[in-house]
This record gives structure tokens, sequence and C-alpha cells, in this order.
């Protein structure tokens, strides 16, 4: 990686100078030269803007950055990789879930040994760790439904499974179709093959996609595979697969209606909008570091950051839970206000891709403006790929625009 461009983002968050930083030994202790949490997230930011990465939950300790050392050790692991946040596993059938052509040799002769096992008991575990799985296979689907029944001791089932591209299309297009169905990012998914056809198909037409070759002769790609997915949750927590199958049905419900007050009133929506409390920092630290499309000032936020900034009056932090006839949709915004003598920064704003098009982002900004009262409201907006298409939000509601 480009040492001076790491040093140059540090020395820009510690709001000093390049030659200074240097000028210290390799194992001084940057947190006593000023580089506390909100600085050290400010890096992070930096970081992943300028090298292009996505700096992983499980690395994103101070600890890890505090000196010189530490810093280019924690990020020399992301040389060279495709580092964005990983949500979603694609994966191919035959010779991958088992081995053996399910329409070919038979369901009955299909041979699930003691790696596909571990591979599919991987598989379950990210499930309940929130990440998305699909199948991409070219197949029949009435084969693959024989291969359940047949085999109903595999630990992976078919409920685990969010989306199914079973077809004899393009796979590349069956990725992208999968994309724009889940609303995800190309750089979010990881795809398992046997095929280095398929793999250089991926490869060639969307490079975005992590592939990764399912060679059981090798089967340590288990733990490659287990490894792009450190900053998965642990289990018990948000079921994601449980709340973007609701999403389906709302967006199936959605096409009925003109209005999107109809819809919602349709649907039973319930909005809260309220002040946060300490026990939501845990959810809304989660929600900054996966959101990106609607992320306006790109804010990341630890726990720590979210619960220090509780305690600090000139902050007021607003969040937003939703729930309608489909299920509870939990905590889906977020909004950080620091107020000052005569004016207020909303210094990030933030909206799950699983909340688009209801309407709670407005519902948010005016619960934000009657809290600013009379005084000036500035919006902080940092533009980047993913976040694009909402430059113009916040001066198209009457908000000037902070751009960095």
């Amino acid at each position: 990686m480009d040492s001076m461009k790491i040093m140059a983002c540090l020395a820009k968050a510690m709001e000093t100078d390049v030659d200074t930083l240097l000028q210290m030994p390799p194992a001084s202790d940057l947190s006593k030269a000023g580089l506390e949490s909100i600085k050290f997230i400010q890096f992070i930011v930096l970081l992943e803007e300028e090298m292009g990465i996505t700096v992983r939950d499980s690395d994103l300790l101070l600890t890890n950055f505090n000196t010189r050392e530490k810093l280019f050790a924690t990020l020399s692991k992301y040389e060279g990789q495709n580092t964005a946040l990983k949500k979603c596993l694609v994966v191919d059938c035959d010779n991958v879930l088992w081995l053996g052509v399910a329409a070919e040799d038979g369901v009955d002769q299909i041979r699930i040994e003691t790696e596909q096992l571990r591979f599919q008991n991987l598989l379950v575990d990210l499930y309940e760790r929130g990440v998305l799985l699909c199948l991409c296979s070219k197949n029949e689907d009435g084969i693959l439904q024989q291969v359940w029944e047949a085999h109903p001791d595999m630990p992976l089932k078919r409920r685990h499974i969010i989306r199914e591209k079973v077809n004899w299309k393009d796979k590349a297009d069956n990725i992208r179709d999968l994309a724009c169905e889940l609303n995800l990012a190309l750089d979010s998914f990881v795809f398992v093959d046997d095929q280095a056809y398929e793999l250089g198909l991926i490869q060639l037409y969307l490079p975005q996609v992590e592939i990764v070759q399912a060679d059981y002769s090798h089967p340590e790609f288990i733990e490659y595979v287990a490894s792009l997915f450190t900053n998965a949750r642990e289990a018990g927590s948000l079921n994601r697969t449980e709340l973007y199958r609701q999403q389906k049905e709302r967006e199936r419900m959605k096409a009925r209606f003109y209005t999107r007050n109809e819809y919602n009133a349709y649907l039973q929506t319930e909005v809260d909008c309220r002040l946060a409390r300490r026990e939501d920092c845990e959810r809304l630290s989660e929600l900054s570091m996966r959101t990106n499309q609607f992320n306006l000032a790109q804010s990341r936020y630890t726990p720590e950051d979210l619960c220090r900034l509780l305690g600090d009056p000139k902050y007021h932090i607003f969040c937003l839970s939703a729930k309608d006839r489909f299920g509870d949709m939990g905590i889906v915004a977020m909004a950080v206000l620091r107020e000052d003598t005569s004016s207020c920064l909303l210094e990030g704003m933030m909206l799950s891709c699983r909340a688009f098009g209801r309407g709670f982002e407005t519902i948010l900004l005016e619960k934000v403006k009657r809290a600013a009262g009379t005084k000036a409201l500035q919006g902080r907006y940092v533009k980047n790929a993913k976040n694009a298409r909402y430059e113009g939000y916040y001066s198209d509601n009457g908000i000037s625009t902070m751009q960095s």
C-alpha cells in the first residue's frame, strides 16, 4: 500500500503535517499525540476513501492503529484485496455443496462427505450471523428440490437461502439480478464455484465480486471463505435473511399502490423517531458501518463513540425504527446533530437500503429541523461513488450543504 497516502490521511485527521508524524519513532503512541476516538474514525474514513478499502469491524480498534508499526501491520492485510464489507455469499451447487452432478449421477448418488459437511456448516453459521446466502446454478429447479428431499440430514436447508438463480442463464447476469433484487453493491458479493470458466467469467464482467474456487483437493478454501466474512455479527443478532424476506413481500405490495402514503397505510406502518439511548449504540454503530448508499457523510461510529456523544450536551442523536404488517424492521435510520451557539451541523445522516421508498428519511429530517429550531442548519456531505445519487439531498430539502 502507498505509505505516503496513508500518512497523509493520518496527518489530515490529526490536524498536523506528514513531516511531524515521520519525525516520531515508529513505536511512539499516536493516541498521546492526539489520535483519540473521533480523529481515529476520521482517519479510517479518509483512508477508506483514499485507498478504496473497507476496514473490517474486527480491526476497528484504536489499539491496532496507535503506533505507526501497528498501523502498517494492520493495513498490510488489505493490500491487493477486494476489502469491501461482504454481505452476500453466492454458491454453485454441484461439486460445491455436494460431490457429483445431481442431474446426471442421480440425486441418490451424489456424495456429501466430511469437507462438504464442513462447508455447509459454515454456510449455516454465516446465515445465523446475518450473511445473505444465494444459489446460482445451471440446473433444473426440480432437481435441486429432489436433492433436499433425498438428503434431509444436510445441514444447509432451503430456508437458509434468500434467493435462488437456478436456470441456464449467464451467471454474471444472474449475479447482477441478485444485486438489484437485494439492493446491494456488487463489491459486497462473494461467489463460490468449482468451475474455473464460471469464475473467469465473473472476474471479467463483474470484477467487483470476490471469487473463490471450490476445490476439495485443497479444502483450505473453506477457511478463506470464512475469512471474507469476519465482519459478520455474532449468531443471535438480527436475522438479515428474514428481514430481506419481509422486504420482498413489501416490494410486492408496493406495486399495487399509487402513492407512498397509501402504501404505508395499507402496511399499517408504525414509525418511532426519537432520541437515541445507550442501549441503541450497538445497533446504531452497525447501521453506520453497513450503510453506504444513503450515508450522506460516510459516517462510521463505534458503539463507544456513540455512547460518548450521548454524554455530550452539544450532540443530539436521533434514531428511527419502523414496523408493519410484515414484521419489525428495527432501527433503520440515524442522524447525528451537533448544536453550537448560533448554528447546528448535521454531522451524519443515514438510512438502511431496506427502508428506501417509505419516506422515513423525511420524518427523520423533520425531527432534526425541529430540534435545530431557529438556528442555522447545515448538513455535512462527503461524496463517493455509492452515495453520489444523494448529493443534492440537503439542498433539495432547504438545508445548506457543507461538502468535503
